[in-house]
C-alpha cells in the first residue's frame, strides 16, 4: 500500500537510487566507493529515506516472485483457427482516447514500477553497502555541509573537514577526522551521543556545541546544554587527568572528566596537559555557520590564516611587523579583498601576485625586491 504521507520527491529519489545501484552492478574501484558513500549519505539524512527505499525494495521482491511463479500462459492458450483470423486492415481503427494528465498517485506508481523492474540483481550491492565501513562525510576547501543524522540530530561541517558517522540502534558516535563541526543533538536518554577527536571524547545529552580539531588541540565550545570531556579509557591511567576551575566547571574525580556548560570553551591539547575552561565568545565561535569571520584584537597573521581556510587564492603576510598587528572587525570568509582594504586603512601596503596566484602583502616602506 502506498503511503500518501511520503513526499513524491522522496519516492522518486528512492527509485533513482534503485536504478543507480542496479546500473553499478559489476563495477568496482573508486566510482563504486563514491556511489556507496553518496547512497549512505542520502539514507542518513532522514529515516523517511530509509523507510521509502526499503518499501520500494520489498515491492520489487514481490514483483519478481510473482513473475517467477506465474503459469505458462502462452502454452495454456488454445491455437486459433486460421479461418477465424481477421486481417488488421479489415479492422476499423479505434478512436484514440483523450489524454488525461497523470495524478501524483499515478506518477508514484510509475516511479515504483520503473525502479522495481530494474532492481533484480542489486541485493549483493546493498549488503556490501551496509557492511562497508561507516560512511565518511567530507567537505572541500571553502565548502560547508549540513546533514540530518538518522537519530534526528544535525551535523554541520565547516571547510576542509571530515567526519565518520556511526549511528546504530544502540550507539550514536561521530569521529571528527579533521576540521570543524557544529552539532545539534537530539535527546535520547537510551543512547549517549559522543564525538571523538583524536584521544578526546566529547559526550553530550541534548545540547548544541562546536568542535574545532586543530593540529595542537581540540577546541570545544558549548552553545547550549552541557558536555563531558574525557580521554579514551586506554589513555587515562598513565596520565594525569584534566583539571578545571571549580567555579566554571565540575570534575568527576573517578573518571577525570571535565564538564562544560553553555557559554564555556576549552582548548584540549593532544597530550595530557591541564585544561582551563574559559568564557566563550559564541558569536565568534559560530560565525562560520553564516560564512563570516568575527575577530577582536586578533593578529593579522591569525586572521590571514582564517581566510586561507576558505579560499584557494591565499594571502601571504610577508612582513613580521604587519603579521603581529592586532585588529578588530567582521568580514565575509569569501571576501579577502575587504580584508586587504582594511589593511590599507591601517598603513601603506603593497600587494604582489605570486606565480601560483597568491598575494604577498608587504608594508610599503619595507618591501623587498
Amino acid at each position: 500500500m502506498t503511503d500518501n504521507s511520503v513526499p513524491i520527491e522522496v519516492t522518486e529519489a528512492a527509485a533513482h537510487w534503485l536504478d543507480r545501484l542496479r546500473s553499478a552492478q559489476g563495477s568496482d574501484g573508486a566510482p563504486l566507493a563514491r556511489l556507496r558513500n553518496e547512497f549512505a549519505d542520502w539514507l542518513l539524512r532522514s529515516p523517511v529515506h530509509v523507510a521509502e527505499f526499503l518499501r520500494l525494495s520489498a515491492l520489487e521482491t514481490d514483483l519478481i516472485q510473482a513473475l517467477q511463479t506465474r503459469p505458462d500462459w502462452d502454452a495454456a492458450l488454445p491455437v486459433p483457427d486460421t479461418a477465424k483470423v481477421l486481417r488488421l486492415s479489415e479492422l476499423a481503427p479505434e478512436r484514440p482516447r483523450p489524454f488525461a494528465p497523470r495524478t501524483v498517485k499515478t506518477r508514484r506508481r510509475w516511479a515504483m514500477a520503473a525502479a522495481a523492474a530494474g532492481f533484480a540483481a542489486t541485493a549483493w550491492l546493498l549488503q556490501s553497502t551496509f557492511r562497508a565501513d561507516p560512511p565518511t562525510v567530507a567537505t572541500a576547501l571553502g565548502e560547508q555541509r549540513s546533514i540530518l543524522l538518522a537519530d534526528g540530530s544535525t551535523m554541520m561541517l565547516n571547510t576542509s573537514s571530515a567526519a565518520r558517522i556511526r549511528i546504530t540502534s544502540e550507539t550514536r558516535q561521530l569521529d571528527l577526522l579533521r576540521g570543524e563541526m557544529l552539532v545539534d543533538v537530539a535527546k535520547d536518554a537510551a543512547r549517549p551521543f559522543r564525538v571523538l577527536s583524536g584521544d578526546l571524547v566529547i559526550e553530550a545529552a541534548g545540547t548544541r556545541f562546536n568542535i574545532h580539531r586543530r593540529a595542537d588541540a581540540t577546541v570545544v565550545t558549548v552553545i547550549e546544554g552541557r558536555v563531558l570531556l574525557d580521554r579514551r579509557l586506554s589513555e587515562r591511567t598513565p596520565t594525569p587527568g584534566m583539571v578545571a576551575d571549580g567555579a566554571r566547571a565540575s570534575v568527576a574525580t573517578a573518571t577525570k572528566r571535565l564538564e562544560l556548560s553553555g557559554g564555556q570553551q576549552a582548548a584540549v591539547p593532544a597530550g595530557a596537559a591541564p585544561v582551563e575552561p574559559v568564557p566563550a565568545n559564541l558569536e565568534r565561535a559560530t560565525a562560520w555557520t553564516e560564512r563570516r569571520l568575527v575577530f577582536e584584537h586578533e593578529t593579522v597573521g591569525d586572521i590571514t590564516a582564517q581566510f586561507n581556510r576558505y579560499n584557494h587564492s591565499r594571502l601571504l603576510i610577508a612582513d613580521v611587523g604587519l603579521a603581529s598587528r592586532q585588529i578588530t572587525g567582521v568580514l565575509d570568509v569569501n571576501d579577502p579583498d575587504a580584508f586587504v582594504a582594511l589593511l590599507e586603512e591601517l598603513d601603506s601596503i603593497e600587494v604582489r601576485l605570486t606565480p601560483e596566484g597568491h598575494r604577498e602583502i608587504w608594508l610599503g616602506s619595507r618591501r623587498r625586491e
